[in-house]
């Protein structure tokens, strides 16, 4: 036992040799919650940007444009029909509506038409203007089922109803969505930032071998895997102390709403931890050198964290993408962190939390077995 912990506090000591590496650890997480904040805060502030086509040859498509543009931050401006999907694309445009021609006509006719939204983020931006527009149809609707075939009552009513209809107030509250939105992608960055250093610190073992400290120690009475099992317990504790210190930060020092609890999260986080150190320290025992190491931790770790949705949500790949993420830890711990923002239970995430500890199995079993069956000796350079 005090064999272990001489070698856990000798990579630990590696770990922190260079002075720098104390504020990275803490710098870099908290830089990402902070980036994600700032980014989704300032998107969400100046409200909504929304293109319309309006092919009406009637007054109500008009009117109905006029209705919208009264909303409070909310700007509608006219975009060319060509122009339609690329102004969403470019960013000009949150969503686009298109009015179409017979809109008036089947409104007069007692039937609701249609009206096309288009949005690249779905029912969570267009959801608030849907129902601006099937408020301002089933009033009209209402009127002429009141009205009945006197046109001219109804010109009378619709006119009151246009004045006299009551103006939208806006007032600031505090918006979940945005919030949920930037805890999630943080948490993603910081999943990536979770990998990366697990690989550095496991990473640790091929520079003891490079400065031929590992040979000197094959050569004392320590078993090769108290030397494994001291990194795997360093990285494990600087790890924990990370995300606590992060969190702590991020939640109670900058009180920035993640859209879940801290120890709802933790867990998840910690189960995530043991992945991220078995994924390290198999890339050792197939590493020839310390570049090689970080060369193909830094491959395949960007590779699964894109597809894993760690950068951007999952829903955005093809389908095709999200089955195929299944294979990668990243994926569902995202998603397991995305249902508990939405109000599950950390009891919903168990089979999450046994997965993620089944790769980390996983991944130390390889190393183990690779290990076994590479006892050659050779200087790594």
């Amino acid at each position: 036992m005090r064999t272990l912990f001489i070698i856990m506090s000798n990579f630990m000591k590696l770990t922190f040799s260079k002075k720098i590496n104390y504020l990275l650890f803490i710098v870099a997480p908290v830089a990402s919650f902070l980036l994600m904040t700032v980014i989704f805060g300032t998107a969400m502030t100046g409200g909504l940007s929304i293109g319309y086509i309006n092919k009406d040859n009637g007054r109500i498509g008009a009117d109905l444009i006029a209705h919208l543009g009264k909303t409070e931050k909310n700007r509608i401006i006219p975009v060319p029909e060509d122009r339609l999907d690329s102004s969403i694309i470019d960013g000009n445009t949150v969503m686009s509506l298109l009015i179409p021609g017979n809109f008036s006509d089947e409104l007069e006719n007692d039937r609701k038409p249609v009206i096309y939204l288009y949005s690249l983020k779905g029912e969570a931006a267009a959801g608030f203007i849907q129902n601006e527009i099937n408020y301002f149809i089933d009033s009209v609707l209402k009127l002429k089922e009141i009205t009945g075939t006197d046109s001219g009552l109804f010109t009378v009513m619709y006119k009151d109803f246009l004045t006299t209809e009551t103006a939208l107030k806006i007032r600031e509250v505090n918006d979940t969505g945005t919030s949920k939105t930037a805890g999630s992608i943080g948490f993603g960055f910081f999943l990536y930032i979770i990998l990366m250093q697990a690989s550095v610190i496991t990473g640790l073992m091929l520079k003891e071998k490079q400065n031929r400290t590992f040979y000197r120690i094959q050569v004392a009475p320590v078993r090769e895997i108290f030397y494994s099992l001291g990194n795997m317990l360093a990285a494990f504790i600087i790890l924990c102390a990370q995300i606590i210190t992060t969190l702590f930060i991020i939640v109670f020092l900058l009180n920035i709403n993640l859209g879940v609890s801290v120890l709802t999260v933790l867990p998840l986080l910690l189960a995530f931890t043991i992945t991220a150190i078995g994924f390290g320290i198999m890339i050792t025992s197939f590493a020839g050198s310390t570049i090689q190491s970080a060369l193909f931790s830094n491959v395949i770790i960007s590779t699964t964290s894109m597809l894993g949705g760690c950068f951007w949500p999952l829903s955005f790949m093809p389908d095709f993408l999200q089955y195929a993420a299944g294979v990668f830890p990243q994926s569902w711990t995202m998603r397991a962190l995305q249902n508990l923002q939405n109000g599950a239970s950390l009891a919903s995430s168990g089979f999450t939390i046994l997965l993620l500890l089944a790769f980390g199995a996983l991944f130390i079993a390889v190393y183990a077995y690779k290990m076994k069956y590479s006892r050659g000796v050779k200087t790594i350079t």
